[in-house]
């Protein structure tokens, strides 16, 4: 696998769009209260061979940067790495001073992959996901694993 990471761009964000339906259930994504609409998020595409692979959104709020996505087609094959590592670069080399992210409780993947990339644990929000839930219903309610989706993990990475 041969992944190249380029910028989202005009030319890759119907697909991003669609990609984030796909893996999220809606273009909508709530974050600790906060809406966000998947077509006006930056973030980086994952190429292999040309074709997408994965994705990575980001919103950047004065001297931090939320990674709003990340998503790989195929797990295991180093694009998630590759996007945040991509991301983590650019966000050193436009000065921000933090990059943060949640998960749910449930992800426990994602909890071992952000903290194997020299992420921290910054925080549990109790009952977070109960509250976002309200905002989006798409939320499921059952994640990985059979474990109730209740609560968001706060990770960080200070730069």
């Amino acid at each position: 696998m041969s992944i190249e990471i380029v910028p989202l761009n005009a030319q890759w964000r119907d697909w991003a769009v669609a990609y984030i339906i796909e893996s999220w259930g809606a273009s909508k994504l709530v974050s600790h209260g906060r809406i966000y609409q998947a077509e006006d998020l930056p973030g980086f595409v994952a190429l292999d061979g040309g074709q997408p692979a994965g994705l990575l959104t980001y919103f950047i709020d004065g001297p931090d940067c939320e990674i709003i996505t990340l998503n790989a087609k195929v797990a295991g094959k180093g694009v998630g790495s590759k996007l945040t590592s991509t991301c983590v670069a650019a966000m050193k080399a436009e000065g921000v001073s933090r990059i943060w992210l949640l998960t749910t409780n449930d992800n426990i993947n994602a909890m071992r992959f952000y903290q194997l990339r020299g992420f921290d644990m910054k925080a549990i929000h109790h009952n977070a996901v109960l509250e976002a839930r309200k905002i989006k219903p798409e939320i499921a309610a059952i994640g990985h694993y059979g474990i109730p989706v209740n609560h968001e993990i706060e990770f960080e990475m200070i730069l």
